[in-house]
């Protein structure tokens, strides 16, 4: 403790801020005192809760405003020694799984030390106890040990400039060993999604970690392997060269290339990365690309069941008859193929008929095996609605088809598992995967990994839209591969009246789009100011609900995040219009984030297999309450629908899961989805966006009317914008290599048996 400091011990008595009731949080101002003194005091005060004793070491300030106070620097919590202290924790809502009932319980059954038991003998001492489940005590567990452990982090590491947030993870990824370990080594926290290279290197430099650390080095070489956009490897020229920028342009000395080729060595040895020629590798993205070029070598390779193509002309000519209609050249040999090939790619462009090829596929198959089953799946949760509505078969995300996701142990921690791979794979014969483009390199290989011996899979994509978010070019690179594939390039005849498949073809082509006076289906309205076009877009939503659409039937995209007109903005403005604030609406707030009775919300981070939450998803808020199912619950969430599905969101769920309002989202969260009205700012503010794949992208998302608000300039930058999303993998080359790998092993077996 420094010299001027004071150190004092006292009882919370009252939190003047924040009002709202929260545990993560970062400041506090709270009276403070005992039978002699009363004093405010503020500061950061993880876990501060009313009536609750604790020891504060900090200094006098005087505030202009309010006058003498205590500014806390440092604080500890005295574990409770006493029923009534136990009690007072255990009831509060520092602790989940307990309420004011089970906290008496424990107490009268464990005595004065109760805290110190628990964190000392775990679940074992509360199990006895009567009234208390497992799955409780795991809760309550894992309460009091994150609480004290995550004070004892703030404590050592806050001066570092570790906040509460990044307390609270580091207990979950290292528990009681975090201290010691970032004081080694502060570059870790990196592991943490919400602590990049810089704020770690400056955290390390305060604790004194040498400039030509290797861990600092080394930390460097994983930000920029991490920070690739899209990309499987980085060219290792290239990752010694950016290395070494980061690391000089705060550096005192220079950093050598031949540290930075050190660092690279000694990351792979310890399987961090992977070297393959001049290849670098993330070495879980290196596996990736692996297992997923040999899974479709071996498909490629693999001979199914021969059905004779008579049987099939057979099943195709009944299928047209009693449907009445006609398929066309293209269409009728991704149906031959299927049945000669174990994996396919169909792709074309919109109106193509690539949904109608796929419900003729599904029946077809159904005759040609009636005992076989068939799973239709897409990367978000829309694709695989809208496409099940016409074939006509369930639909599921890859991830629930996978059960992959977040799920809850026996004790109460967390766990993220995949359950179907090689040795627990799909049951289904006949695996159709919709919308490719949007599977990046793990979400592919996963998949593949999971087919059972002798399915078939049939790839269904439009090499034209926006590539995946994460690492990859699946689409892509299955094109480049010997995997067999048909494009549709027929466009239908009632498509071919579309102003919407006309425009998407016209960009497509490097054209600027065409307007017919009178024509609703595709409308341009101009505005050069970037506010008007705001203000346009609500116009637009106001007119299409008072001529009888839905708010559910409009969907509103935007190529940015934040700025004028990107979703940021536009979400509270659209929130604002279809659902403001009303004194009988409840509202909670959540951060910086507030929901109302009857928000449209996303969810736009992870997936959680066991409350059947998944990236992607969009609901309807119905109720503001307590959890339903948890009666003993005092903290209010969301009572949301989410795909016909009532689930009820904590304050937890909705920071963990990034649940924002969904009035308005990004270009990229909406492939996979259509609406009835589609409407877009197309202007010149966006110009880092402005290319013709994310164009193209929110066009074809429209089902009836596409409204594009903004600048012809703009426009034609994104028309004119082909700048490729090149992406450097190494998947077609794989998949040819081991392809050959097997053909030659074939040709020498044949030779011997000859």
């Amino acid at each position: 403790m420094a010299n001027n400091e004071t150190k004092l011990r006292g009882t919370i008595k009252k939190i003047l801020f924040p009002r709202a009731k929260t545990t993560d949080i970062d400041f506090v101002i709270a009276v403070f005192g005992n039978d002699d003194f009363d004093v405010v005091i503020k500061g950061n005060i993880y876990g501060a809760v009313e009536k609750e004793e604790i020891i504060v070491e900090g200094e006098w300030v005087e505030d202009k405003k309010y006058g003498l106070q205590f500014k806390v620097n440092a604080w500890e919590k005295p574990i409770p020694s006493t029923k009534e202290q136990a009690y007072e924790l255990l009831s509060s809502s520092l602790v989940k799984g307990c309420g004011p009932k089970t906290a008496r319980l424990i107490v009268d059954s464990l005595g004065d030390g109760a805290i110190e038991t628990i964190l000392e003998q775990k679940e074992a001492c509360l199990l006895p106890i009567k009234g208390i489940s497992k799955k409780n005590a795991g809760k309550i567990v894992a309460s009091l040990s994150e609480n004290f452990n995550v004070q004892n982090i703030i404590k050592h590491l806050a001066q570092y400039g570790v906040t509460v947030k990044m307390a609270i993870k580091l207990h979950k990824e290292y528990g009681s060993n975090a201290v010691p370990i970032i004081l080694r080594n502060p570059y870790e926290l990196t592991n943490l999604s919400m602590v990049g290279f810089d704020r770690a290197d400056i955290i390390a430099r305060n604790m004194g970690i040498a400039e030509d650390s290797l861990y600092r080095c080394e930390a460097a070489v994983i930000h920029i392997m991490r920070e690739q956009p899209g990309h499987c490897y980085v060219d290792k020229p290239d990752l010694i060269r950016e290395c070494q920028a980061l690391l000089n342009k705060r550096s005192a000395i220079e950093i050598e290339s031949t540290l930075v080729e050190k660092a690279i060595n000694n990351l792979s040895k310890n399987n961090k990365l992977q070297v393959e020629e001049d290849r670098v590798y993330l070495k879980q993205l290196y596996q990736l690309e692996k297992t997923l070029a040999q899974k479709v070598a071996e498909l490629v390779f693999a001979k199914g069941p021969v059905v004779p193509r008579s049987k099939i002309a057979r099943e195709l000519i009944k299928y047209q008859a009693r449907n009445k209609i006609f398929l066309n050249e293209k269409q009728q040999e991704t149906i031959y193929k299927t049945f000669e090939n174990n994996i396919l790619l169909l792709t074309g462009g919109p109106g193509t008929g690539k949904t109608a090829t796929i419900k003729a596929v599904v029946e077809i198959y159904r005759q040609v095996f009636p005992d076989h089953t068939i799973a239709l799946c897409a990367p978000t949760g829309r694709a695989s609605q809208n496409l099940s509505k016409i074939v006509e078969i369930e639909g599921k995300t890859i991830h629930r088809l996978l059960n992959w996701g977040a799920r809850k142990t026996e004790d109460g921690t967390e766990t993220t598992s995949i359950e179907r791979d090689e040795a627990n794979p799909l049951e289904e014969d006949f695996v159709i995967v919709d919308e490719l483009s949007m599977a990046d390199i793990e979400l592919a290989s996963c998949l593949f990994r999971a087919l059972k011996t002798g399915s078939r899979i049939l790839l269904v994509g439009d090499a034209d839209q926006l590539p995946s978010v994460g690492p990859g070019a699946v689409l892509r690179d299955l094109l480049k591969s010997p995997v067999p594939s048909v494009r549709l390039t027929e466009i239908y005849r009632q498509a071919k009246n579309s102003l919407i498949v006309e425009n998407a073809h016209r960009i497509n082509n490097g054209q600027m789009i065409c307007t017919v006076p009178g024509r609703k289906d595709f409308i341009f309205l101009e505005r050069s100011d970037p506010q008007d076009v705001e203000e346009t877009i609500l116009a637009c939503i106001k007119r299409l609900l008072e001529i009888g659409y839905k708010k559910e039937d409009i969907l509103v995209l935007s190529p940015m995040k934040k700025g004028v007109s990107g979703v940021l903005s536009l979400n509270e403005k659209i929130k604002s219009l279809l659902n403001p604030p009303n004194s009988r609406k409840k509202e909670l707030v959540v951060g910086s984030k507030s929901f109302r009775v009857g928000d449209i919300i996303i969810q736009n981070q992870r997936n959680d297999v066991n409350k059947g939450l998944y990236n992607g998803n969009m609901g309807l808020v119905k109720n503001i309450c307590v959890n339903p199912d948890d009666p003993e619950s005092r903290e209010e969430g969301l009572l949301c629908e989410i795909w016909g599905n009532e689930i009820f969101l904590t304050r937890e769920d909705i920071t963990e899961y990034d649940f924002t309002t969904g009035y308005c989202i990004t270009t990229h969260k909406s492939q996979g989805g259509q609406a009835k009205v589609v409407i877009a700012p197309v202007i010149t503010n966006h110009y880092i966006m402005l290319t013709r794949n994310i164009l193209y992208t929110a066009i074809t998302r429209a089902e009836e009317m596409m409204i594009m608000v903004g600048q012809k300039k703009a426009l034609a930058m994104a028309v004119k914008n082909t700048t490729p999303n090149l992406r450097k993998t190494f998947l077609s080359e794989k998949i040819e290599k081991y392809l050959s790998e097997k053909q030659k092993k074939q040709l020498t077996a044949n030779f011997f048996t000859c």
